[in-house]
């Protein structure tokens, strides 16, 4: 995985968080849950990604 790899993936986290940002304005705050529940488990996957594997 390269650093671009990782820069693109945190963009996408980034519009999810808007998206689940959006709904909470719009009252929509079980979508909103999911949205976050997918952005956690995003980051959570790019963290694994970028941890070395002599630290775990």
């Amino acid at each position: 995985m390269t650093k671009h790899d990782i820069a693109q993936q945190i963009v996408e986290i980034q519009e999810i968080l808007e998206i689940a940002r959006d709904n909470v304005i719009e009252e929509r705050r079980a979508d909103a849950k999911v949205i976050l529940q997918r952005a956690i488990a995003e980051i959570k996957k790019i963290n694994w990604q970028i941890t070395p594997t002599n630290q775990i």
